[in-house]
């Protein structure tokens, strides 16, 4: 092999290796369509971001356990009624809260993603 193959090759592995670094930092985002029935069967949101942010505006009902509180607070998600679903800002908070619950054995968590893709309405912040 002369040096530019090796230079490719290394390049690929490289690239691959944060495809699949990337993929375990985080859970999946659920499909809205499963948040509806989620939340329609009683599921529990608990939204992951900052007290601050959570004042700011939530879903209605959401229990607000910050990111950093999650795996010190992990028994409390066993006596939520199931699914849970998780939300934040973005998707990321709620995904690595639902990775570190996952990794304590409470399967029944879901990353919803952002806290307006499960937002009833009424405590949304006037943007």
């Amino acid at each position: 092999m002369d040096s530019t193959t090796i230079i490719v090759l290394a390049i690929a592995l490289i690239a691959l290796g944060f495809v699949f670094k990337r993929r375990q930092g985080a859970a999946e985002i659920i499909p809205e369509e499963e948040i509806h029935r989620d939340l329609a069967a009683g599921a529990t949101v608990v939204d992951v971001r900052t007290p601050g942010e959570f004042a700011a505006g939530h879903a209605d009902g959401a229990i607000n356990i910050p990111l950093n509180e999650v795996a010190r607070r992990a028994d409390e998600f066993t006596a939520f009624s199931q699914p849970v679903l998780l939300c934040c800002r973005t998707g990321r908070r709620s995904g690595g809260a639902t990775l570190i619950l996952r990794r304590r054995g409470i399967g029944a968590v879901k990353n919803a993603g952002a806290y307006q893709r499960v937002v009833s309405g009424e405590n949304t912040p006037d943007r």
